[in-house]
């Protein structure tokens, strides 16, 4: 079922519903009509875009989980989707700033990051996110070889440092940045589990095989 290329399109026009709504309430705004974005629609663009980015870094990271305990292997195509999507968001999370907040004053920029030190945070993950965007396609993987999923195992530092950044910026409006550092952490954990698990595994059988080894010697 999951095999069906409908089930992509089903995908990437549920992806899209975010930005659509987004551009949506914009419009409504351009023509004098009721919108949610309230009196200050550049700070509302901007929140919303970096809460479904972080929501959409959170899913990919359980795609593989999901798709080890509910043994649905297929659940992996969805994954490189899912992550493109954030980066997607994130990037235009960055350019809402720098249009609504700054006005395209790159001259502010310094005083602001001085003012907001948060802001480096922010760029860091999305560095490493666009890092993992323009090497998520099959040609990089195969020229990487073994190094491509060492760089990719960075997405782990770059939800971290996204909830960090809206955590730090949040203020006193902390109940969303803590449910998602909750989910980051049980996700992470699980992960970290299930590689413990593993290489004690690992550890076990090869002591077993020393134990026959010595028997047979």
């Amino acid at each position: 079922m999951l095999k069906s290329p409908w089930i992509k399109v089903f995908l990437h026009l549920a992806l899209l519903l975010p930005l659509l709504e987004e551009c949506w309430q914009i419009w409504l705004l351009m023509n004098g009509m009721p919108n949610r974005l309230g009196p200050d629609p550049g700070k509302v663009i901007l929140e919303d875009l970096a809460t479904v980015a972080i929501w959409l870094l959170l899913l990919g990271l359980a795609i593989t989980p999901a798709k080890q305990i509910f043994k649905i292997s297929d659940l992996i195509r969805f994954r490189r989707m899912v992550g493109l999507y954030a980066f997607t968001y994130a990037l235009l999370h960055l350019l809402s700033y720098l249009a609504f907040i700054l006005g395209w004053d790159f001259r502010a920029l310094w005083e602001d990051i001085v003012k907001r030190p948060y802001i480096i945070v922010g760029t860091l993950s999305l560095v490493i996110l666009a890092a993992l965007a323009a090497t998520s396609f099959k040609a990089a993987m195969k020229f990487m070889g073994r190094r491509w999923k060492k760089l990719h195992q960075m997405v782990y530092l770059a939800v971290l440092l996204a909830i960090l950044h809206e955590w730090w910026q949040a203020k006193e409006a902390l109940s969303e940045p803590l449910l998602h550092l909750v989910i980051a952490s049980l996700l992470l954990g699980y992960r970290l589990f299930h590689f413990l698990n593993k290489a004690f595994s690992v550890s076990k059988n090869q002591q077993s095989f020393r134990r026959a080894a010595r028997k047979n010697s």
